[in-house]
């Protein structure tokens, strides 16, 4: 029970990693650079899922299986793109990571799913939803860009198109690494995802 228990709670990381390889084959480096965790738990990470055969590796660099394009195929359709945003009203910590999740904003409890990216060094977090015609934080049902226009705008032209219901994840964090692992792990509560199934 505890090995399962250990399993879930790193499960954000390979995920992270499986969306990293979604397109193209990577090296290890490349991985470490995308994702900002560490050459040796990148290392770690990939023979978990090696093991799983949801990897394999070759001279171009690791691939993603069939397995894996099939058991993530939820993940890859829900999360259309995780970037780094230039945020200044908004800004919460020195670093961010930011996702776009189709449809994503129904009944969540962001106030858990915070605290989820604070376990793992962020700072803090926001939610941000596509109503019919504006942006809003999800707790709220006001225009965020009557008090943070900069801010819309960068969020507008890096998630083009945002359809209505779209989530928008931010996480803020003293490091990339944190921010990275505290977005992962939001993700990994809010999409099903394979590994959360297996028995």
């Amino acid at each position: 029970m505890s090995s399962h228990k250990e399993s879930l709670s790193r499960e954000h990381l390979g995920a992270q990693l499986i969306y990293a390889l979604r397109d193209e084959a990577l090296g290890r480096r490349t991985l470490v650079q995308r994702t900002g965790l560490t050459e040796s738990v990148v290392r770690t990470e990939l023979e978990k899922l090696e093991v799983q055969k949801m990897v394999r590796f070759e001279k171009a660099g690791t691939l993603l299986t069939l397995r894996a394009l099939e058991a993530y195929v939820s993940l890859f359709d829900q999360v259309t793109q995780v970037v780094e945003l230039g945020l200044h009203e908004l800004n919460l910590d020195r670093c961010n990571r930011a996702a776009l999740v189709r449809a994503g904003a129904a009944g969540l409890k962001t106030w858990a799913l915070r605290d989820q990216a604070v376990r793992e060094g962020a700072t803090g977090s926001l939610f941000i939803v596509q109503h019919k015609n504006f942006l809003s934080l999800s707790d709220e049902c006001s225009a965020l860009s009557s008090h943070n226009p900069r801010d819309v705008r960068t969020l507008e032209a890096r998630f083009s198109p945002i359809a209505e219901g779209d989530l928008i994840v931010i996480v803020f964090a003293p490091t990339r690494s944190e921010a990275g692992a505290g977005l992962w792990r939001i993700l990994t509560e809010i999409v099903p995802i394979f590994e959360r199934s297996r028995t």
